[in-house]
C-alpha cells in the first residue's frame, strides 16, 4: 500500500519519529489506524445504546398512550 499523507501529516510523522517513541513511519500509521478503529467501535457501541434508548422510549410512550385510551 502506498499512501500520500500530505505535508502536514508527513511533518507530524517525522516529528513523532524524532521523539524516538516510534521506530518507523509504518508504526506511526498503524498506531493512528488502531486509534481510529477504536474510536469507530466506540461510536458503534454508542449508536447501539442510543437506538436501544429510543426503542425503550417509544415502547414507554406506546404504553402510556394505551393507558389513556
Amino acid at each position: 500500500m502506498n499512501v500520500n499523507l500530505g505535508n502536514v501529516f508527513d511533518s507530524f510523522v517525522a516529528d513523532l519519529l524524532k521523539t524516538g517513541l516510534y521506530q518507523s513511519q509504518s508504526e506511526v500509521v498503524r498506531e493512528g489506524l488502531r486509534l481510529l478503529k477504536e474510536r469507530e467501535e466506540l461510536k458503534q457501541l454508542r449508536l447501539a445504546e442510543l437506538r436501544k434508548e429510543i426503542s425503550r422510549s417509544e415502547e414507554h410512550t406506546s404504553e402510556l398512550q394505551s393507558l389513556r385510551h
